[in-house]
């Protein structure tokens, strides 16, 4: 795999990713052990960044990375004593108090990192159950603390202004309702996660409709796709993903100048960052890195 990404050309866009992840049943994450740092280096140098938790991250990370010198994609999904005691976003007692003073700690601790990208993913509330005011507030307090501690770095919120596919609505769709109305955030983003490459082309379409010029950034999954189960779409996310095939089409779709010139036709030409899940090389989803070789290839326009 080494050979194969020293091989790849950087792509033009930037490419965040989801934390790296750990060997299942552990806390040993293979892509920082020692063995691995060159290809973390490939990886860095093709996607621009190098990717943290802001929950799990290490001193030994935080130090690999400066020897790296690569920019940084902080990943949070905070609120998680107020969701693991099912508090609404009314809540206003210790957990919450204690997440912030957590967050915010932990911010501090990437502050003098090169973190050019903060990714938020808050799936406890939905708006339509919520007290829309107090679950803004709760966006709020996120934005105003990223902002503080990492002034310079471009904050995405997970589905902030999605639409998804859902048998529930009139037409089949329905916008995301992580978010509440006015929640803060310059970018709207949508998930890119089914198996048919078609239904995700009309999610991206459907979200730039919603999204009155606002950019939006697109989460890919390589490495594992969701099925279709029953009468819709199921929640499960199983091993495989695209052949490599649909890999590269999507690689070249999201990334090369042809498309680009095809909008119409390559709606997802037009996003200005992409955001990979599940992480990089995640030891669940064996098939992560041939995909993710054929996907960059596809952006430079390269045969596989």
């Amino acid at each position: 795999m080494l050979e194969a990404l020293q091989s790849l050309k950087k792509l033009a866009k930037p490419h965040l990713s989801w934390p790296f992840q750990a060997r299942p049943g552990t806390m040993t994450f293979p892509m920082w052990l020692p063995e691995q740092r060159a290809l973390l280096a490939e990886y860095a140098r093709i996607t621009g960044s190098v990717p943290l938790s802001l929950e799990w991250f290490t001193p030994e990370q935080a130090r690999v990375t400066r020897e790296l010198a690569a920019p940084v994609c902080v990943a949070s999904s905070p609120y998680q004593r107020m969701r693991q005691a099912k508090l609404p976003a009314t809540s206003i007692g210790g957990e919450f108090l204690a997440d912030l003073a957590d967050y915010r700690a932990r911010l501090a601790l990437v502050a003098d990192l090169s973190v050019t990208h903060l990714v938020i993913d808050v799936e406890h509330w939905r708006a339509a159950n919520e007290d829309a005011e107090a679950l803004l507030e709760k966006y709020r307090w996120l934005d105003r603390l990223a902002r503080d501690c990492l002034p310079a770095a471009r904050i995405i919120y997970y589905e902030r202004g999605a639409v998804q596919p859902n048998n529930a609505g009139d037409d089949g769709w329905l916008p995301a309702d992580w978010h509440p109305p006015n929640a803060p955030g310059e970018i709207n983003s949508c998930s890119l996660y089914f198996s048919e490459w078609g239904v995700n082309q009309e999610i991206y379409r459907r979200t730039v409709a919603r999204s009155d010029g606002m950019p939006v950034a697109c989460f890919v999954a390589l490495g594992t796709n969701q099925r279709r189960g029953g009468a819709g779409w199921s929640g499960r996310y199983e091993p495989g993903g695209y052949d490599l095939a649909t890999a590269w089409q999507v690689g070249l779709e999201l990334n090369h100048p042809w498309a680009a010139e095809r909008a119409r036709r390559y709606p997802c030409s037009t996003t200005p960052l992409v955001v990979f899940w599940p992480g990089a090389f995640a030891p669940e989803y064996p098939s992560w890195g041939e995909q993710f070789v054929a996907y960059c290839k596809g952006a430079a326009g390269e045969k596989i």
